[in-house]
């Protein structure tokens, strides 16, 4: 109910008017609307006799009217009151859409006695809106929300919406323009393009359409794709159903909570879907739940909203901690699971953070840690974790720890020495990092733990090196506070050695053979012959090296010597050695074996991969 009420008259009365739409019928596309009309008095009293006045409501195209004729004597009516005059129920036709403002006037005035303390003409008037029997889209399902990655974008995609239920309206054509590519129909409307519609019972039949769209209009015609030329002139009928409108438009909604404040975002398009994230509308937070609702929209408003879509969130990545090759990573729960118990972490690792290995689980919904054992060592390894809910649905990954720094840790390639001598001599503060002055065999990546100085605060356990040089290591910490003299204290741990070599044998001889005689003339100084099958494919200038030959002849064994001539004797090849010789005069039987090149035997430290120990009659790798 609303209440009208009028201009007071200069005799102090006035009217007023309670208006009521006491019932609704959409499928007569009408409304019921009750007035009761009142006369009030102001200082002065209702003395009139017979008083005449009407109630007129424009449901246009019409009028609707109630006359009234009300007698008023010996009314007792006390000051400053009202009296009620009549009343008046109309029935009002919607306009085809549903919509419909009514505009009313309410008048009264005294007809038989005409004095200072009679009712003069007083009025009262206004529009009152009925219900609305628009045709909105029906609420879509539940959204499909898709968030992968690290989870700072989220892809909300929209059901589809189905159309309005309901009654359609309807109206009469009057008239037909017949056409080859478009016909005409004359009827009051206030469609739009794109809408459809249905037409029936027209005369003739031909003029019939099923789910035509409306490709022009006027407020009293539409126009459709129909070819009609052929037909015989329209003869009368038809009638114009108006299918519900064209969804046009979807739009979210999206909270942080489910319930509450909700922030909306247009203009999803008909393609139903939009990104959410990285940076609009809001930052969005991988470790952050964030709710959705989708909406419809046609020409006749908006749909209800949709049932919510939940972005699950991911977990943290709290800590990683190292022992050799093995490394453990604490995962815990994000803020809020969404509405679903997470039943287990999933926790994967990578070296290149392409290709992603691992898979190993944390079930419960509160976290916990597991160890991954026998990395290869050498290598920076990059850990990530995701949850997975009752329904099932996996949050996204967590790539970062809690405190900003990358989820990753440095498997050492080698062995490990533990430094017990690491003295403090002085600390400084800069940007939140710490460098400790101390003379020291430390790496990046190294542990490292602080004890004796002063605040407690710098001293720590098990601190990562950032990064390091022989006489100062930094550490990554917030720690504040004024350092107090001496600047001292101890850093110990263990410390990776960063190259380890081994002794290896390298043979680069390019032939060899066996030497079966050796022939060493007194009156030749240093001159010794070497006897052998196969001294014909040895040439002068190369070097060669001979081993074996047994006392009392082993002088004649030589290293990098020059061959300085090569001669078949006549009983057999040899190659000449000078500055070589024995104590034998004469050709003498021996058993050696020459090698043709230089440092045949050499030996040189060669790096290796990885400080292994001998254990057990195997070589294993160092913790």
């Amino acid at each position: 109910m609303t209440r009208y009420t009028g201009v007071t008259s200069s005799n102090g009365y006035y009217v007023f008017a309670d208006v009521t739409e006491t019932s609704v019928n959409s499928a007569n596309n009408t409304s019921t609307v009750h007035i009761d009309l009142y006369l009030g008095n102001g200082n002065n009293r209702a003395l009139g006799w017979n008083s005449t006045g009407s109630i007129n409501i424009d449901t246009a195209p019409s009028v609707q009217t109630k006359s009234i004729t009300k007698s008023l004597f010996n009314t007792s009516t006390s000051y400053n009151s009202s009296v009620f005059v009549d009343s008046a129920d109309f029935t009002v036709t919607h306009n085809f859409d549903g919509s419909k403002s009514l505009y009313f006037i309410c008048d009264f005035q005294n007809t038989t006695q005409s004095n200072s303390y009679n009712v003069p003409y007083v009025s009262v008037n206004g529009y009152f809106a009925l219900t609305n029997f628009s045709r909105p889209p029906q609420a879509p399902a539940a959204p499909t929300i898709t968030r992968t990655g690290d989870g700072t974008t989220v892809t909300i995609t929209s059901a589809v919406a189905a159309d309005a239920t309901g009654v359609n309206p309807k109206a009469s054509v009057t008239a037909v323009t017949k056409g080859s590519v478009s016909t005409v129909y004359t009827v009051a409307n206030t469609s739009s393009i794109g809408d459809q519609i249905t037409i029936s019972g027209s005369n003739p039949s031909g003029y019939n359409a099923t789910a035509a769209l409306i490709t022009a209009r006027t407020p009293t015609t539409i126009t459709i794709a129909k070819n009609t030329s052929a037909l015989s002139s329209y003869v009368s009928g038809g009638i114009v159903e108006f299918l519900p409108p064209t969804i046009t438009d979807y739009k979210y909604r999206w909270s942080t909570t489910g319930t509450g404040s909700w922030t909306e975002v247009t203009g999803m398009g008909t393609s139903r879907t939009q990104d959410f994230g990285p940076t609009s509308p809001v930052t969005v937070s991988g470790t952050q739940v964030y709710y959705f609702q989708t909406a419809a929209i046609n020409s006749e408003g908006s749909s209800p909203w949709s049932a919510n879509g939940i972005a699950y969130a991911a977990p943290s990545i709290t800590s990683i901690t190292k022992n050799g090759t093995s490394a453990t990573v604490t995962v815990t729960p994000a803020s809020s699971d969404g509405g679903s118990t997470v039943t287990f972490y999933t926790v994967e690792y990578s070296i290149d953070q392409s290709t992603w290995v691992g898979g190993q689980s944390i079930f419960g919904a509160s976290g916990g840690s597991t160890t991954f054992t026998s990395l290869p060592a050498g290598k920076t390894y990059y850990f990530r974790a995701y949850a997975t809910n009752a329904i099932p649905v996996n949050s996204p990954y967590q790539y970062n720890l809690s405190t900003g720094s990358t989820a990753s840790i440095y498997i050492s390639a080698y062995g490990k020495r533990y430094a017990t001598s690491g003295a403090i001599t002085n600390i400084t503060t800069s940007g939140g990092d710490i460098t400790y002055t101390s003379s020291n065999s430390f790496s990046a990546n190294d542990t490292v733990t602080i004890t004796g100085v002063t605040p407690s605060q710098y001293n720590l356990t098990n601190a990562t090196i950032k990064s390091a040089t022989s006489t100062q290591f930094v550490i990554t910490n917030s720690a504040t506070g004024t350092i107090q003299n001496p600047k001292t204290g101890t850093a110990s741990g263990w410390a990776t050695i960063t190259t380890a070599k081994r002794l290896e044998s390298v043979v680069s001889y390019t032939s060899f053979g066996t030497v079966t005689k050796l022939y060493a003339d007194s009156s030749e100084t240093n001159i010794a012959r070497y006897y052998s099958a196969t001294a014909n494919t040895v040439n002068i200038g190369d070097i060669v090296t001979v081993t074996g030959i047994s006392s009392p002849y082993s002088a004649s064994n030589t290293s990098n010597a020059t061959v300085t001539n090569v001669q078949n004797q006549g009983d057999g090849w040899y190659f000449e050695i000078f500055g070589t010789s024995d104590n034998t005069n004469g050709i003498v039987n021996v058993s050696g074996t020459y090698y043709v090149g230089a440092n045949p035997f050499d030996t040189k430290w060669v790096t290796i991969s990885s400080a292994q120990k001998y254990t057990n009659g195997a070589w294993t790798s160092f913790n």
